[in-house]
């Protein structure tokens, strides 16, 4: 009878618990979720898309510090000699540090 009225009280423990956790801001739609189930495959997408996701990243990183590095670099050696139009750019690098 103790054993019964125990289980009893831990249900309705746990009952009190899930119903103020529904209350919360972090989950007001678990309740009436939906349930879903997924295959392998689902999975397996899912992480390959991870995958591709954090090599993008990683290139668009390595872009990023390409450009900065090229934004404090200062003008090639003797730029003034250059006859190309790359002359404009190592100028206004070399302004850009004055």
């Amino acid at each position: 009878s103790s054993a019964t009225s125990q289980r009893a009280q831990t249900r309705d423990d746990i009952r009190r618990l899930d119903n103020t956790y529904y209350l919360t801001d972090v989950a007001p739609h678990i309740k009436t979720a939906d349930i879903t189930f997924t295959s392998p495959f689902n999975e397996h997408l899912s992480k390959l898309r991870m995958e591709k996701l954090y090599l993008e990243e990683q290139q668009y990183l390595e872009f990023k510090r390409q450009l900065e590095l090229e934004r404090i670099r200062g003008p090639k050696p003797k730029w003034y000699e250059l006859k190309t139009s790359e002359f404009h750019y190592e100028a206004n690098k070399n302004n850009e540090l004055l």
